[in-house]
């Protein structure tokens, strides 16, 4: 078990496991604001995700339900064994999938037409965090400029409004 000490033991680490460099690099930008919260490490596909959650020992896991290498189910079961106390939370592009990640194991789900804001929220709350900043509303990964991976469930508000 690795030591932590002042303001690192205090604080939330967290491994974001997304394919896309630009989601991945969104979400640490967001997650950073916040002192409490480390991004420790970040994964592109499977093999680095499980390296990675080996050698950070995170507290949570933002999981890109179409991470390269294993379907969301297995990697889920994976990640329990070699981490039992993990939090993950799954990110999807389709929220179809919520129901599967979460009977999969997942701790939570949000879909990446949600507001990034909203799972930072979440994320807050779950380790009782205060609340430094108010929530940013209406922002969805479109607006921090991530296409939505071609799926029309991202670009809801889009057709809606036109």
């Amino acid at each position: 078990m690795t030591c932590r000490s002042g303001l690192e033991a205090s604080a939330v680490r967290i491994l974001i496991a997304d394919s896309r460099h630009d989601v991945r690099s969104a979400l640490r930008l967001l997650l950073e604001q916040d002192a409490e919260i480390i991004v420790s490490a970040e994964a592109a596909k499977f093999d680095d995700l499980v390296e990675q959650v080996r050698l950070t020992r995170p507290d949570l896991i933002i999981l890109d339900c179409d991470l390269p290498g294993l379907q969301a189910e297995g990697l889920l079961r994976i990640l329990r064994f070699i981490s039992p106390g993990v939090r993950v939370v799954a990110l999807c592009a389709r929220p179809e999938m919520r129901q599967a990640a979460l009977s999969a194991g997942a701790d939570a789900f949000f879909s990446k037409a949600d507001p990034p804001q909203t799972l930072v929220d979440a994320v807050r709350h779950r380790f009782g965090l205060r609340v430094s900043k108010p929530p940013v509303v209406g922002h969805t990964f479109d607006a921090l400029g991530i296409p939505p991976e071609g799926h029309q469930e991202c670009e809801r508000g889009k057709d809606e409004e036109g």
